[in-house]
């Protein structure tokens, strides 16, 4: 498991000379950064103990006004950058996994209500 607690930064681009369905998706770029705690359970079952790092996200996404002004929906993809203390172990070696480098991502969709 892996919970993440951060802040982002997100630049909606000028759609207003665009295409009449570009501005309607409002597209968006997001960077962000935060802390990220990773839980594992063993395969017994026995808890190991959480591993908290800081990390970095960056990502895109489309906003949908439902109801100009009050209601959108918006769906965003992210890449996550962590390094936790486990990431370069040898202890999946044998699977054909040298160690645990690499980004995890994630895809949201949420609804914005303003007012």
């Amino acid at each position: 498991n892996i919970f993440h607690l951060g802040a982002d930064l997100k630049y909606y681009f000028d759609t207003k000379d665009l295409s009449a369905a570009i501005s309607f998706a409002n597209p968006f770029v997001v960077v962000g950064g935060g802390s990220y705690t990773k839980t594992e359970t063993s395969q017994s079952n026995q808890s190991i103990d959480p591993d908290t790092a800081l990390g970095l996200c960056f990502g895109a996404g489309l906003e949908f006004a439902i109801q100009p002004r009050k209601v959108y929906f918006q769906v965003e993809a992210k890449g996550h950058i962590v390094n936790f203390k486990d990431t370069y172990t040898e202890r999946f070696a044998k699977e054909g996994k040298p160690d645990l480098t690499g980004m995890f991502f994630t895809l949201t969709g949420n609804a914005l209500f303003t007012w």
